[in-house]
């Protein structure tokens, strides 16, 4: 199952996606630590 949660920066994203995620017994991916660690950039020089 795959739940994305978007919204505006610093809405609580990250804190319900770790809890929903431990509620669910279901492994939690933070995108931005995501990209950051596959392109070796911050998401800030991305953009």
């Amino acid at each position: 199952m795959l739940i994305f949660l978007i919204g505006f920066m610093s809405s609580g994203k990250l804190l319900l996606g770790k809890a929903l995620a431990h509620k669910l017994i279901n492994s939690f991916i933070d995108l931005d630590n995501f990209i950051e660690e596959k392109s070796d950039k911050t998401i800030s020089e991305i953009f």
